[in-house]
């Protein structure tokens, strides 16, 4: 594999820049970052189940978003830990709201994950409906303008024709 981190080995954990990761998004060398761990992810292009072209996609970035998004089981997980080569530098490390190590089961992220889309169509169905009570105001307060504009107009012309008629 030819492994060189870039900054410091503290006992068995290498350190790595991302700098360093993203120099490894080829078919040769696949480089990732999850919730701060370096995979080579080489020899598991072929094996995939979500297919190569997924991985080449996420080389030599930090794909913890999208692992997450796609809702990983905790054997995917499992199955990542050969494919650890190390950890990115602490000052380069992020803060994930969901690790690995919340003790949640993938149950519990997925039922975490159908709330909060339950709670975002709530949001979206509320502020539908909020726009759909502004457009039928807008709509009533338009139709009262052109009535009282029709009103007006009739007003308007008669007065003229009864001032026409007097002369």
């Amino acid at each position: 594999m030819g492994i060189k981190a870039t900054a410091d080995s503290y006992g068995d954990t290498k350190y790595f820049r991302l700098e360093e990761v993203k120099k490894h998004d080829n078919q040769n060398e696949l480089w990732m970052v999850i919730h701060n761990n370096v995979y080579d992810v080489t020899d598991f292009i072929d094996e995939h189940p979500g297919g190569a072209e997924i991985l080449f996609d996420c080389g030599g970035v930090d794909v913890t978003t999208v692992f997450e998004d796609v809702g990983h089981s905790d054997d995917a997980v499992k199955m990542l830990e050969p494919y650890r080569i190390g950890s990115l530098i602490p000052s380069q490390c992020v803060s994930y709201s969901t690790t690995f190590s919340s003790g949640k089961t993938s149950k519990e992220r997925i039922h975490s994950k159908v709330a909060m889309e339950r709670e975002q169509r709530a949001k979206r169905r509320e502020a539908k409906e909020r726009q759909m009570w502004n457009e039928k105001f807008s709509i009533f307060i338009l139709a009262c303008i052109t009535l009282l504009v029709i009103v007006v107009y009739i007003i308007l012309q008669r007065v003229k024709w009864g001032s026409v008629i007097v002369q």
